[in-house]
């Protein structure tokens, strides 16, 4: 009997080895996972940065055109703008401006329309 419990004693615990991987395989799954999720994570945070950043700048411009909209439909603006597109120019009925007819250029006997039509 004392050489069975030698032998007992000095084997290779097999049902305690099997434990001891399937515990360090579950550890190495929940650190991959976990490794997996953090870098996802990250990731997630960087896109969302730049698409904070996109929506910063296209809040300035609509801002900017908002601002442009309303400058535009303001009555000083709209004067200025009338002013510019007039050119200078006087409103036919000013006072001041006489509307004359300009004088017919007289027929010459050698134009073609003193002559009038022609009949073959």
């Amino acid at each position: 009997m004392g050489r069975n419990r030698r032998r007992a004693a000095n084997t290779i615990q097999f049902r305690s080895l099997w434990k001891l991987v399937a515990v360090c395989c579950i550890l190495t799954a929940f650190g991959l996972v976990f490794v997996f999720l953090h870098i996802r994570t990250m990731n997630a945070a960087d896109e969302i940065k730049k698409l904070e950043t996109v929506l910063d700048q296209v809040r300035g411009r609509n801002n900017a055109l908002a601002v442009q909209i309303q400058h535009g439909k303001s009555p000083a603006q709209l004067q200025r703008q009338v002013a510019a597109f007039r050119l200078g120019l006087v409103d036919i009925n000013h006072p001041e401006v006489a509307v004359l007819d300009a004088p017919t250029p007289a027929r010459r006997p050698e134009s073609v329309m003193a002559r009038g039509p022609q009949l073959p």
